[in-house]
């Protein structure tokens, strides 16, 4: 049986053109059991989910996770896997907890997500971003100390702290992020078309 939880599993060092200074990589699985109908039966089943933290120049980290078995390419992180809703908030609960704890060891650091689009299926404010920053706006650990940005437009959001000391340097971060977000959208890779 696959330990429950949030498990840290490695460090990883950026390759080729990638600019983050290390990936912290976790998987997590729900303390609660998960079921799905096959057949007509119902079954438990055990979804892994990876949970990527870059961590980038000035105390910057993006947040990223997708489900076991969906894929190495962009693509990973728009695949729908048809969660529940309280499974969807026990993986960002886990986000949050991975991310606590990057900021407990090491400072307040930019927490930056994009809600992805799901394959051939772009939309303003999509099904993720809503989910994603409403259980972030009421769980996020001392909220009111947050600063947030980003756009429904692109399904980008940015929270830093007020006390953090690189806010010059991570504006211009998550405008080169959003225009990512941006280019990504408005060109698809081949395989989602």
């Amino acid at each position: 049986m696959a330990k429950k939880g949030l498990i840290f599993r490695q460090n990883k060092k950026p390759l080729g053109n990638e600019s983050f200074l290390y990936k912290q990589i976790y998987s997590f699985i729900p303390e609660f059991d998960t079921f799905c109908i096959v057949n007509g039966n119902k079954q438990k089943r055990t979804v892994k989910t990876f949970i990527e933290l870059e961590v980038y120049q000035y105390k910057i980290c993006v947040i990223s996770f997708f489900n076991e078995g969906f894929g190495k390419g962009k693509d990973k992180y728009r695949v729908r896997c048809k969660l529940g809703p309280g499974h969807i908030k026990a993986i960002i609960k886990g986000c949050l907890e991975a991310y606590y704890r990057l900021i407990d060891k090491k400072g307040h650091h930019a927490f930056i997500f994009s809600a992805a689009n799901d394959i051939n299926d772009v939309q303003e404010d999509n099904k993720r971003n809503s989910i994603y920053t409403l259980y972030i706006d009421y769980n996020f650990r001392n909220r009111e100390d947050y600063i947030q940005d980003g756009s429904l437009r692109l399904n980008t959001f940015k929270l830093v702290h007020k006390g953090y000391e690189f806010n010059r340097y991570c504006d211009r971060f998550f405008a080169d992020f959003e225009k990512r977000v941006e280019e990504e959208i408005n060109s698809p890779d081949e395989d989602c078309k």
